[in-house]
């Protein structure tokens, strides 16, 4: 054990600092897993698979990026993310379900590092707000904007007009 001044402090007192300071103990706690939400019966899935235990939906296994923190996550009380499907300068690009409504939408999340410019979260209120008022075939429906629990902000919008300009693009 050594800390500034164990040479001057007795043996005891060195067992009694340990306990005071909180030191790692040498055995380091495994982190759990997130929970993943079921999208059809809604319901915790605890058991590791491919499918739900309660229903036998197949659970999305993410997109291959373990470090995305929202891929096979429940947010904003209502989408479950299933992959990323792009990402761009100023955020990411979801494919998550509607939970309450049982529809897929298309989420897209403002980057956290981009919080702390005041005119680049202002920007993506316009986005949102603009976006909504467009009622065109080939424009995105925006069915919400918010601010799920860790503060990120988001738009929903609807695939359609998505699934279009793919299928006539390629």
């Amino acid at each position: 054990m050594s800390f500034a001044g164990a040479e001057l402090v007795p043996e005891i007192a060195k067992s009694q600092l340990e306990e005071v300071w909180d030191l790692p103990s040498p055995v380091q706690p495994v982190e759990p897993k997130r929970p993943i939400i079921c999208a059809r019966c809604k319901r915790q899935v605890t058991i590791e698979g491919l499918f739900c235990a309660f229903c036998g939906t197949a659970i999305p296994q993410g997109d291959g990026t373990p470090d995305d923190p929202y891929v096979g996550r429940k947010v904003a009380d209502k989408y479950f993310i299933h992959e990323r499907i792009g990402s761009g300068g100023m955020g990411q690009l979801y494919r998550a379900t509607d939970l309450t409504l049982e529809r897929t939408v298309v989420l897209k999340m403002l980057n956290r590092v981009l919080f702390t410019d005041p005119s680049i979260v202002q920007r993506f209120h316009q986005e949102a707000r603009a976006a909504s008022r467009l009622n065109h075939p080939n424009s995105v429906d925006i069915l919400e904007f918010g601010e799920i629990e860790d503060g990120t902000l988001f738009i929903a919008a609807n695939t359609k007009a998505m699934i279009f300009n793919w299928r006539t693009n390629t």
